[in-house]
């Protein structure tokens, strides 16, 4: 037992000397979890918050995560009419979106969303939440 807790010892205050067997085993076994862990174990993903609000229907708006950081929202035309130029259509999209996202965003871009008929559904509307506030 007290070779077993001195090993033990020897391994958590990394006494062995270079070139030793121990010594390369353990720097081996660093190597195989840095190199081998997924690197989804170290990434923080913290997902915007919903806020309920009564104008808001559950077909109104939603999102996904694209990357870490880069958010693609859905925002209907109840919420944004179509036909505004780019200027208009970023502000109110920044302004439907600010009531769900918790942190600061820059939106990136937008597009329309077109069903089969030609008729426009709604806007894509791609966020930046690395980036500083433009405000």
């Amino acid at each position: 037992m007290g070779r077993v807790l001195e090993g033990l010892g020897s391994v958590i205050l990394w006494s062995y000397n270079r070139g030793t067997f121990p010594y390369d085993i353990m720097c081996a076994a660093i190597l195989l979890f840095v190199f081998l862990t997924p690197g989804s174990v170290f990434h923080d993903h913290t997902a915007p918050t919903p806020t309920p609000a009564a104008t808001m229907g559950p077909q109104d708006i939603s999102y996904t995560q694209v990357e870490q950081n880069k958010w693609v929202f859905f925002v209907s035309t109840r919420l944004i009419p179509p036909g505004q130029d780019e200027t208009s259509l970023t502000r109110a999209a920044r302004t439907r979106i600010e009531k769900i996202v918790n942190k600061p965003f820059v939106v990136a871009d937008i597009k329309p969303v077109v069903g089969g008929n030609g008729e426009t559904l709604g806007h894509s509307v791609w966020l930046s939440t690395t980036a500083p506030n433009p405000d």
